[in-house]
Formats: C-alpha cells, structure tokens, sequence
C-alpha cells in the first residue's frame, strides 16, 4: 500500500490506493468489521469487491479468526447464487486480513441488498424469483453440511441480471466433517469462537426462529424461517412474529405464497418445509387450464343437448300438426279457433327453405339452422297466430308485427333488448336464420310470395 495515502476521511482507503496489486475504486459499504471496496486488478484490469477487515474492538482476535474463516469457505463453495470469493490475504503494512470476491452490482451498476429493494417497493414476480434464488442457494449450502444462521434483507445483493446472490457467511455454522477439515477447524469449533463455555445465538433479531430464540441449536429450518420472514417482508411490507395471520395477510396475493409461507414460517421447527414456488406456481396454471377446459366441455355439452331437444321438439310439432291435420282440425288444434276466419297451417306460413339458401345478407346457413329457427319463430308467434284466428287482431296487424320481430332478430341491438328478457326464450337460434323465417312469414300472411 502506498505509505501516507492509503486512508482518507474516517479511515476508509482512499480512491487510487494500492493494496496487494489491488487499485482501491470506491467504497462500496461499511459495517462494524469490515469494509467494502470496489477494487480493479492492475495487471487483468478486472474489477472485483475486496472485504477488508476493520474490527478494532474488544475480542478482535476471534473476530480475525471467524473473518479469515469465511473467506476460506466461500473460496471453497461455487454456485451462482452465492458470493464467491478468488484471493485472501493479509495487508502488509496495517496487518489487516482481507479477501476478494465477486462485484456484485445492480442492473444499474449500484451496490444495492434487498433492503434497498424493499424500500423501493418491488412486485410478486420479483419476490418469487428471489425466493427461488435463495431458495436455490440454501439448498446447496445445507447439501454441503453448511447453515448460513444469517439470512437477512442487508446479507442478499442484487446482481446485474436481476437475481440475487447470498453473502456474509460470517456466523455461518459447519457440519461437514471434511469441509471443516479443509478449513481447519476443530470438532468443537465452529466460524464462531465460543466465549467462556458458553454458547452464544447466532443471527439478527426479527429473522430469528422462535426456537434458536429459546436455545435450541439451529437448523436447516431456522434457515428456512429467516426466509420466510425475508420474503414476507418484500411481499407485504410488513415484519411477521409468532402473532402475525401470515395465511389471512395473503388474501389478496397469488395462492401459491399460502403454500408457501405458512410452511416457512410454521412454529414447530418439524412443520417446516421450503416447497418450490416454480413448481406450486406450474401445478397452479395446470389446475386453471384444466378447469377452464373442463368449463368449455360443459358448456359444449349442455349446447350439444339443447340443440338435440330442439331437433326432437321439431319432430314433435312435425308429427302433432300432421295428426292434427289428418283429423281436419289443422292448426285449431294449437290454437282454439274462435272466429270463421283461417289461416294456412304454420307449416306452410313458416315453411323450411331448400338447403343452400342464404340469408338476405348472403350469409350461408344450413338447414339445421333453419329448422331450429322455425321452432323459435313459433314460440314467437304462436300467440299472435292464435289472436288472428280468435279475432283479436287482423292479419294485417299480425303480419306487420311479424315483420318487426324479424327485423329485431336481424339487429344485434334488437336481439339484446328484445329476444334475451323473454321469459319462454331461453335459447336464441342463429338470429339471421329467425330473421329469415319471420320475414317470409310476414309475406305470406300479406298474401305475397317471398322472394
């Protein structure tokens, strides 16, 4: 380092010092340890993030230990969700341990954590790709033999692509016996130095499970809490405790954080589970889809039968106007003739077209159309055939009322503000076809051909 123009204001090193072939940038961050640098390799010209060691309080030596101990740890793990660290090593002239690391920086090229995030206010599919990374990230440490014991908003760094990446290792507790071989720690030791036989919890407050709070030795579950209050957080806004309704205040976000984080933040440390949001959130689509198709079926299935009722309602009529026919009563039979007067049989007022006609908009329609549309024209008329035929009404006025019912049926707006609060018309048939039907009906009660 460069004598005389290593520090600047407070202690931090100055922009420009040189550390060990390292080219201090900036300060990134500052905590009660350490300090946080961005620093440019002068021979590669890449930049990393260098954690140097600050800590100049009472017990500093366990201090120096549990730092040099996590840079050794992070060098040995490799996942992309997790911090690693390239080089460790030891100032010259302040004595100050250190070690360098990934630069982790926002989509911004800021320095920013999850706390920053959160009070930036962040939305639920950016929560859920967090929790996957974390959740990703634990599941490799705790595969490992390794408990972070530290999860917190200010320990997850946002990187450059949007997803985040776990640090500060330096409560972390390790039980793989080879791991802690490697590191060289005791059987009794852990990246924390016991103080006076006694021991000591680990964690930040508000993050802690309720049993590490009541002295039972962590776990891979108290873990799994310090997430579920992290992502509780970012989701709502709001810090949980052991009184806290987690599944009611979720009421109105994606039912997948309900299986979600009841189950992080559950009581009992044996009740606990970190279920995959991606996989719940692809059961969850798969449920939707298969509701919504097996909604169209039914709907399908219930149109399917209203059309077969109506075809046998076709047949019905067909059959009872030719009984009533061959006995001589024609369509007194359905409509109890009071008056001399007599109108063709309804067959012949409301005849079905050859196939291939058209509408008189030229569109094609085919003859199940038309015979669905001549059972709706006489639900409409039977009424008013049978006033004509009582001496209620003329034929004239029938067959200008006709006429208007066709053209209802031929404008949407018609059919909407008329057909629809029919109490008897449940089912329109295609309207053009009804339009149809009604206006060669009006013809014939005229006395004209239809055209």
């Amino acid at each position: 380092m460069e004598q005389g123009k290593e520090t600047g204001a407070g202690g931090a090193l100055k922009e420009g010092a040189l550390l060990d072939g390292w080219k201090v940038v900036k300060l990134l961050a500052k905590g009660g340890m350490a300090e946080v640098y961005e620093v440019e390799d002068v021979q590669l010209g890449v930049r990393y993030a260098l954690k140097l060691f600050t800590y100049e309080r009472g017990e500093q030596e366990a201090v120096r230990w549990r730092f040099f101990a996590e840079g050794r740890l992070l060098a040995k793990l490799r996942h992309p969700r997790l911090v690693g660290v390239y080089a460790i090593g030891e100032d010259e002239a302040s004595g100050r341990p250190y070690f360098v690391m990934d630069l982790v920086l926002d989509p911004e090229g800021r320095p920013r954590t999850l706390a920053d995030a959160g009070a930036e206010g962040v939305d639920e599919d950016q929560v859920a790709m967090w929790y996957e990374d974390l959740r990703d990230g634990l599941e490799y440490i705790h595969k490992k033999g390794i408990l972070h014991r530290d999860l917190k908003l200010q320990n997850v760094l946002v990187g450059p692509d949007g997803h985040v990446v776990l640090s500060d290792f330096g409560v972390a507790q390790i039980f793989n016996p080879k791991l802690r071989a490697d590191l060289g720690l005791s059987a009794e030791q852990t990246l924390v130095a016991a103080r006076r036989g006694q021991r000591q919890v680990m964690g930040s407050v508000g993050y802690l499970a309720p049993e590490v709070e009541m002295g039972v030795e962590a776990s891979e579950a108290s873990d799994w809490y310090a997430l579920g209050v992290l992502v509780f957080r970012l989701l709502t806004g709001v810090w949980c405790d052991a009184r806290t309704d987690v599944a009611g205040d979720l009421e109105t976000y994606n039912p997948v954080w309900t299986q979600i984080l009841p189950k992080l933040l559950h009581l009992n440390p044996a009740g606990r589970e970190c279920p995959s949001w991606r996989e719940l959130e692809k059961a969850r689509r798969e449920e939707e889809a298969f509701q919504s198709e097996k909604a169209y079926e039914d709907a399908r299935g219930k149109l399917r039968r209203a059309k077969k009722a109506k075809k046998w309602l076709i047949g019905l009529l067909a059959a009872a106007i030719a009984a009533a026919c061959a006995c001589g009563g024609g369509l007194a039979w359905f409509y109890s003739r009071a008056t001399a007067e007599r109108l063709p049989s309804f067959e012949l007022l409301c005849a079905l077209p050859m196939d291939g006609q058209s509408t008189d908009d030229g569109d094609e329609m085919s003859r199940a159309d038309f015979e669905l549309a001549q059972i709706d024209a006489w639900v409409l008329t039977h009424r008013l055939l049978a006033d004509v035929e009582s001496g209620k009404t003329t034929r004239a006025r029938a067959a200008e009322q006709v006429r208007r019912l066709s053209q209802l049926a031929s404008d949407d707006d018609g059919v909407d503000s008329y057909f629809e609060p029919q109490d008897e018309y449940e089912q329109l048939s295609e309207p053009a076809a009804l339009a149809r039907m009604l206006g060669d009906m009006a013809d014939r009660l005229e006395g004209k051909t239809p055209q």
